[in-house]
């Protein structure tokens, strides 16, 4: 009889632990994927532990998949485009940069809510986006993001590029370790 092998999602993530033993009979870390050089490229620790409680789960009945609301749609739009401005280029060329003004051009006339779409709108023009460089980008992102908190009564955030940058692109050693935690505490 074959033993079970562990998801690959799984494996690749808990194979970058040093602490970890996580082959099955049979089965390497050599198989997870190759890992890029960024973050965003990572399998993070944080799936590494939703993937452990979907393994564990798996005999019940999932959820249904249903549609976001406003507000799930909001967070991970906002994810998106903060990790993209995350990644910018810190000297784009001219064509870098033109593809990121009509991607933020596009993006509020394909937005699913047009109300946020709308108001998403009149803010970008109010404020046009900085894309001069990745800095530029990022602090000009988390600027546009606490006006549109602002309007549905959030704390604004502050816009320092140093915390953004831990928050998007490179994590810190302390998000590090709750994401450590979580998939240990997933695995056992």
């Amino acid at each position: 009889m074959r033993a079970k092998r562990t998801p690959l999602l799984l494996r690749a993530a808990l194979c970058a632990l040093p602490l970890v033993a996580t082959a099955a009979e049979g089965e390497t870390c050599a198989e997870a994927p190759r890992e890029c050089a960024e973050a965003a490229c990572k399998t993070s620790l944080t799936s590494a532990y939703f993937a452990a409680m979907l393994q564990r789960d798996a005999a019940s009945k999932p959820p249904p998949v249903c549609p976001p609301d406003r507000y799930r749609l909001g967070r991970y739009s906002w994810t998106l485009l903060h990790s993209i401005a995350a990644y910018y280029p810190d000297s784009p060329t001219d064509e870098q940069q033109q593809a990121a003004a009509q991607f933020l051009r596009a993006f509020p006339l394909l937005y699913p809510c047009k109300d946020c779409a709308h108001d998403l709108q009149i803010a970008m023009a109010s404020t046009p986006p900085r894309l001069g460089s990745r800095a530029e980008f990022s602090l000009w992102m988390c600027e546009l993001h606490n006006h549109v908190n602002e309007q549905v009564g959030k704390a604004p955030v502050p816009c320092d590029l140093r915390a953004l940058d831990e928050a998007w692109r490179t994590p810190s050693k302390e998000c590090e370790r709750a994401q450590a935690e979580l998939a240990i505490s997933a695995a056992q």
